[in-house]
């Protein structure tokens, strides 16, 4: 009897977790990224994008996007992406990056979530944008009477709003009231839920979480006229501007982590965001990369505590144990076939599920 309870538990959980996972498009930490420069060359595959600007190209360009340690975890092993802003320089030419990532699809309704901490020196008496989503009746369509842009801006003082493009109307600019992310070196976690309006109707949708807290709502955006645009990509957008007077007046840098796109809501966990790594947390394990596309897996263990870890497929069925106590331990169970497998991760005082993707 206890057997069958266990199992029945155990495929609930699936079930659950199943659901929620394919409800995700797209994911990406950059953990498996190589530190330092990041090139084009990783950048079109791994974002699924065509283009991008603060790279090299053909030997000449800023490289102004990196690979670092310590993303929201608070974490050494934890990588996130590293942007600079270079003095006295303004627009995604020429400061900051920007590329479009490929959802595969048209969209009428999207979540995106990501983290996104400013350096220590980070001018926010200036203004600029943030990521955000773009569309039109195809990927990048490239029609100005179809393709949108929604990013956000951050406006003085690190006070943040909507920054809208359609051409239907001039209106662009959306406040979020009461906010603002005016803290050096502390990640935020942004959500953004987007939803396309009735062809014609002002009925779209824009609304925003900062840190799981529900801050912002417009339900009366105009995107489109035509009922075949919809949302079509994930708009990586961070520079300084649009003029001179908004350039920066030294060298600013701004770091990014855990982009998400989801059919539905992905939510926010204060246990990731780790802005002093000394923090007294419960536990914090995190599975990179994930999917995985070798099945070459990684447990960052932040307490470096002793861990069971034992493998489990789709059925339940156990296929691997092992017994660890570093700060990062590698899966040491080999040629995984490509699936949906659990993880069942076991301390002294917590038990834990973790999804693993292998492609």
């Amino acid at each position: 009897m206890k057997n069958n309870i266990t199992q029945y538990l155990f495929l609930l959980f699936l079930m659950i977790n199943g659901g929620v996972y394919a409800q995700m498009l797209f994911e990406n930490s950059v953990d498996s990224a190589l530190l330092g420069i990041y090139t084009r060359e990783q950048l079109l595959p791994e974002w699924k994008t065509t283009f991008g600007n603060g790279f090299a190209k053909r030997g000449v360009g800023e490289n102004r996007v990196a690979i670092v340690e310590y993303g929201v975890t608070g974490l050494k092993e934890d990588r996130c992406l590293k942007v600079k802003y270079p003095v006295n320089t303004h627009d995604s030419k020429n400061n900051g990056a920007q590329w479009r990532t490929n959802l595969d699809g048209v969209y009428n309704e999207l979540y995106m979530s990501y983290y996104v901490k400013f350096g220590a020196n980070f001018g926010l008496d200036k203004i600029g944008k943030l990521p955000g989503f773009a569309g039109g009746l195809v990927y990048n369509d490239k029609n100005s009477n179809t393709e949108w842009t929604g990013r956000l801006m951050w406006r003085e003082g690190g006070r943040l709003q909507f920054y809208l493009n359609q051409p239907i109307t001039t209106e662009n600019q959306f406040d979020w009231p009461r906010t603002h992310i005016s803290k050096k070196e502390q990640w935020y976690h942004i959500e953004l839920h987007y939803i396309m309006n009735t062809p014609g109707v002002k009925n779209g949708v824009m609304e925003a979480w900062l840190d799981g807290e529900f801050i912002s709502r417009y339900d009366d955006i105009l995107f489109r006229n035509n009922p075949k645009v919809g949302i079509t990509e994930m708009f990586f957008s961070t520079f300084f501007g649009g003029n001179a007077i908004h350039e920066p007046t030294r060298d600013n840098y701004a770091y990014f982590d855990d982009f998400k796109i989801s059919k539905s809501r992905i939510g926010f966990t204060p246990t990731l965001s780790i802005n002093d790594s000394s923090r007294n947390s419960s536990e914090a394990f995190k599975i990179y990369p994930n999917p995985s596309v070798n099945g070459n897996i990684n447990i960052l263990n932040a307490k470096s505590t002793t861990l069971t870890l034992e493998l489990f497929t789709v059925t339940g069925k156990s296929i691997h144990v092992q017994t660890a106590a570093s700060r990062v331990i590698k899966l040491s169970k080999f040629n995984l076939k490509a699936g949906l497998y659990v993880l069942k991760i076991k301390s002294a005082n917590k038990t834990e599920y973790k999804k693993i993707l292998v492609k």
